[in-house]
């Protein structure tokens, strides 16, 4: 068979020729579609291939107008369809058949054999040999004919386009709406489908043998066939009809039919009637004969009464036609139909799906096109805006966004990042909504775009407030600044103003008891005593206002502190002032950690004379210091976990736990000068000493059984 290759399509057409060749074929390779004209001309082929563009389709139109030199077939092969032809431009044009690939080898191999025959039974009717003479209904019926396996591979193809339109819009679920255009192109796909599916069908099953009886008469030489008398024995038939048989052996002369070809069982009645005339045919379509190790074959079996010579005894002709290729080709679409279906039920639950998240969004969604027209709003967004969906619908976004740099913004460097827009609900009340933006690509090869938005009003207000309240927070530190720096001054122009007369009183008090100590009497070395006393009291106060004064003021050096050989200094110290005391010291030896050693000797020092004092009505004092089992203590709850907890316990006077919070505050006393001297500020610097430290301090106490102090320290720059 002399074919034409017309090479537009350069990567598959070689494949093909060579295939082609394989099969015994002459094929003529042309490298452009304006070559091809000539070589048609002068070789005159039976087949042609063509690519699928808009000149292949234009040459397909040329060969087809040919009145008498056109070719038998002509077939578009292409790896896909372009944009500007389709199938059924190429169908219009004159092409047989319409091929888009890639094609694997085996239906490479299926569609040759097809179109083959298909030519063969052309060539066949189309010579000098032939004698068959159709009518016009005729000729149609036979080119009807000619087509079954045809048309299957139009309706593959046409699954195979539908697969992939569907894959494509599966990839963008969010375009998929009930009553869209997307929606309603995978509905036309479907039907089209389906429509392809029932028209093979009918050309595959509704085509009668009457019709193939009298457009190709029975050729023994290439027809399969057997003739069968009225008692249903076998009269003559073809050589290759015993490989339809399901005992072969038995497909012989005067042997009862029935025997190789157990399907006639039941239908006996059938053929008497077609015996007699009172009907025309019988035809059961797709037998399947299976054999061991063989594959699966499939034929169709058409029964009729042939015309005999007159006198001659009625008989029955059955005639077997190879079914296998029809049947495997049925199936192979029966299965892209399934998977066609499955993909649509897929992308309908995923639609479903997409709807549900859309819905159930707490961040309102609108879709735009390019331009900034309204498509679509999630409830969200009607909850957030105040509109119906179809007051928005086709309405500028602007509508809502009333800033106007959203428009130059457009094009977001990075769109993923929520820029804050101001907004305007239906109620015309402002709102400040945060976008993000992401384009999608539609149907149409434009771009839309997607904004997922969240009201931050509230946050926005509360930012505002904040600022409101640093900016009043800040004034309120620099008043304090400048308060505490006039405290400061005030606390050295105080001290200095009250330690002078101090001096003087100290002057005078020394002088009056040396030179006159011996005239006074009992009263006025009482008035004198009482004197010195207020006169300490008083030098004490003041450098106890003044340390607490400077505490807060003072930057903090910090280093590694061994508390517990602070604490053995002071001891030793207190002992060494009074040692007619008998006390018993408990330090654990090596407590350590990080802060101000100056700070912290100060508040130790204040923490222990305050044990030293409250014990001191104690015939022998206990005075104990060291790390507490934190596990067991109920206070703070604020303290961060695994922080060391330091302790002082003493077993002096005590306290009632009602009043500890007046512990840390200045001049705050539990107990009145008569019983235990001091000035009340003591606690207040160790509290003060203790805050500047990051840490806590706090006190369990009861009347007469002692008190112990806790504390925690995170030392601070």
């Amino acid at each position: 068979m002399k074919i034409l290759v017309v090479e537009s399509q350069a990567a598959k057409q070689p494949v093909l020729a060579e295939k082609l060749r394989s099969r015994g074929h002459q094929v003529t390779l042309c490298s452009s579609v304006e070559t091809a004209w000539q070589s048609y001309l002068q070789r005159s082929p039976s087949l042609v291939f063509l690519g699928a563009e808009e000149k292949d389709l234009r040459l397909c139109r040329q060969l087809h107008s040919l009145p008498d030199s056109s070719p038998t077939a002509i077939v578009s092969l292409a790896v896909a369809p372009s944009q500007e032809t389709t199938l059924e431009d190429f169908l219009d044009a004159g092409a047989d058949d319409c091929w888009f690939g890639p094609l694997s080898a085996q239906d490479l191999d299926l569609r040759l054999k097809v179109i083959e025959k298909r030519v063969q039974r052309s060539l066949a009717r189309s010579g000098p040999t032939s004698s068959v003479n159709l009518s016009p209904e005729r000729a149609n019926g036979a080119v009807i004919k000619q087509f079954p396996y045809i048309a299957s591979h139009h309706l593959r193809q046409t699954l195979i386009q539908v697969k992939k339109q569907l894959n494509e819009l599966l990839a963008q679920p969010e375009q998929i709406q009930l009553n869209s255009p997307a929606a309603q192109r995978i509905r036309n796909i479907l039907d089209r489908a389906r429509f392809m599916q029932q028209w093979l069908g009918e050309l595959l099953i509704d085509i009668s043998k009457e019709q193939e009886d009298e457009l190709l008469p029975l050729n023994p030489a290439r027809q399969n066939y057997l003739m069968v008398d009225g008692n249903f024995a076998i009269l003559e038939h073809s050589p290759e009809v015993k490989r339809f048989a399901d005992q072969p052996d038995r497909v012989q002369a005067d042997t009862d039919i029935r025997l190789s070809f157990p399907e006639i069982v039941g239908l006996e009645e059938t053929l008497v009637k077609i015996l007699t005339g009172n009907r025309f045919s019988f035809e059961l379509p797709a037998i399947a004969r299976f054999q061991n190790n063989k594959p699966v074959l499939y034929f169709d079996l058409y029964i009729s009464r042939p015309n005999r010579p007159t006198g001659s005894e009625p008989c029955l002709l059955f005639l077997l036609n190879d079914a296998t290729e029809r049947m495997v080709v049925q199936q192979k679409l029966v299965q892209s139909i399934n998977e066609a279906e499955l993909l649509l039920k897929k992308l309908a639950l995923t639609r479903d799906y997409v709807a549900e998240i859309i819905a159930s969004m707490a961040d309102a969604l609108i879709v735009t096109t390019h331009s900034g027209f309204i498509k679509t709003i999630n409830p969200a967004a009607e909850g957030l805006f105040g509109y119906n969906p179809s007051e928005l619908r086709g309405q500028p976004i602007s509508l809502l966004i009333a800033d106007e740099a959203f428009f130059q913004q457009a094009h977001w460097e990075n769109p993923k990042t929520a820029t804050e827009m101001l907004c305007q609900r239906k109620t015309g009340e402002s709102i400040s909504v945060a976008f993000s933006r992401a384009a999608i690509a539609t149907e149409e090869e434009s771009t839309d775009f997607v904004y997922i938005g969240r009201d931050v009003t509230a946050r926005k207000q509360a930012e505002a407030r904040i600022q409101q309240l640093n900016a009043f927070l800040q004034r309120q530190t620099t008043e304090l600044e400048v308060a505490n720096q006039e405290l400061e001054a005030f606390s050295r122009n105080v001290s200095h103003d009250l330690r002078t007369p101090l001096s003087h009183i100290n002057f005078f008090v020394q002088a009056l008891e040396e030179e006159y100590g011996d005239r006074l009497d009992e009263t006025g070395q009482d008035y004198l005593q009482q004197l010195q006393k207020s006169q300490h009291r008083m030098d004490q106060l003041i450098r106890d206002l003044l340390q607490l004064s400077q505490i807060g003021r003072r930057k903090l050096k910090i280093t590694r502190v061994n508390l517990s050989k602070i604490v053995g200094e002071i001891a030793d110290e207190l002992e060494r002032n009074s040692p007619q005391r008998q006390v018993e010291w408990a330090i654990s030896p090596d407590v350590i950690t990080e802060g101000n050693a100056g700070l912290l000797k100060i508040a130790l020092e204040n923490l222990l004379r305050n044990a030293w004092k409250y014990s001191s009505k104690r015939a022998i004092a206990q005075i104990e210091f060291g790390i507490s089992d934190s596990a067991k203590l109920s206070k703070p709850a604020s303290r961060p976990p695994d922080t060391p907890v330091y302790f002082l316990k003493d077993n002096g006077a005590g306290f009632h736990m009602d009043y500890a919070e007046k512990l840390f505050s200045a001049f705050g006393r539990l107990h009145s000068k008569r019983e235990f001297e001091g000035t009340g500020i003591g606690l207040a610097i160790v509290h003060r000493i203790i805050e500047r430290h990051g840490g806590q301090i706090w006190a369990q106490a009861a009347v007469e059984k002692g008190a112990t102090f806790y504390f925690t320290l995170s030392a601070r720059a």
